[in-house]
This record gives structure tokens, sequence and C-alpha cells, in this order.
């Protein structure tokens, strides 16, 4: 008997053994299942995670791509304006001086059109005064650069005997005029 109460000893303790192996082992699988249960869940929050802040990533990017952009039209604008204007500035300058020489030019030239020869008492007339030959006496025929004492009074003498001279062809009638003195003398008469 005592065999059976030993195999019977041995059978129970075997028993508790696995029991007790059991509930040692089934711990660690939950253990395990538990840690990779929230591994797992961790891994699904962090992918939820990104894949929610991806498209406002994208959307933030394209924002500051948006202000770039805009921010160098409105350099390259400003730039450009400021070349426009300094170069319309030098434009305008440059018509400026081109004018100014003009004029210096004009006036040189008007003043010595209107400038009395030093060998001559007479005044001569101003390009811009015209002399009406057929009204004028010998004096002021005079005056006109080109006409002296002798041809105005053959002008005088040739309106006395003709009557009045219609323009400036006619004057090549009268002795002592000819085309030079003509071409030189018709922008300072009047018919």
């Amino acid at each position: 008997m005592k065999s059976l109460k030993t195999l019977l000893a041995l059978g129970i303790a075997m028993t508790v053994s696995a029991v007790s192996f059991a509930e040692v082992a089934n711990p660690l699988t939950s253990v395990n299942n538990n840690a990779k249960s929230a591994v797992s869940n961790q891994v699904t929050q962090a992918k939820n995670s990104v894949a929610n802040k991806v498209p406002t990533a994208k959307e933030t990017l394209a924002t500051a791509k948006t202000q770039v952009t805009a921010t160098d039209k409105v350099t390259n604008a400003k730039e450009a304006l400021n070349t426009s204007k300094v170069s319309k500035a030098n434009a305008l300058d440059d018509v400026k001086a081109s004018a100014k020489e003009k004029v210096r030019a004009v006036k040189t030239q008007a003043a010595e059109k209107t400038a009395v020869p030093a060998k001559t008492s007479a005044v001569k007339v101003p390009a811009a005064t015209k002399v009406n030959v057929n009204m004028a006496d010998a004096k002021t025929l005079q005056t006109i650069s080109g006409i002296g004492e002798v041809k105005a009074q053959a002008i005088i003498d040739y309106r006395n005997k003709v009557g009045k001279i219609k323009n400036a062809a006619e004057l090549s009638n009268i002795s002592g005029i000819g085309e030079a003195t003509i071409q030189k003398v018709v922008p300072y008469l009047s018919f």
C-alpha cells in the first residue's frame, strides 16, 4: 500500500505541478499578448496621427510656397518700378539737355543774324521782321542784309515805273539784283 500511496502522491504532485506550470505559463502568455496589443495600439495611433498631420503639413508647405512666390513677385515688381522710374528720369534729363542745347543754338543763330557788322552803321532787319517791298522807303530797304543804297533806289525806281511788285521772281527784273541777292533777301520781304 505504501507504493500505492507513493504512486498516488506522485500523481497528485504531477497534477499540482502541471497546474502550477500552466498557471506560470499563462501569465507570461497573457503579459506577452498584452504587450503585443499595447504595441499594436501605439503603432496604430502613431500611424493615424501621422496620417492626420500629413495633409496639414502639405497645406502649410503649399501656403508657405505661395507666400514666398508672392513675396518674390512683389519684390520683383518693386525693382522693376524703381528701374522704370530711374530710366524715365534719365530719359527726361536727356530730353531737357537736348532742348536746352537747341534753345542755345537758336539763340546763337538769332544773335548772329541780328548782330550789326562793325563796318556798317545801318541797323539790319531781324529775321522775324519782314519789310513790305511796295511800302518801304530807301532807308528801310537798306536795313535788309544784301540791299545797299544803290539796290534800294533801283527797287524804288522800278516800283514807280512799273507799279506794285507782286512776288520775289519780279525782283530779278530790277537792274543789279540777281538770284543770289533774291535768295538772300526774300525771307525778309513781304509783297
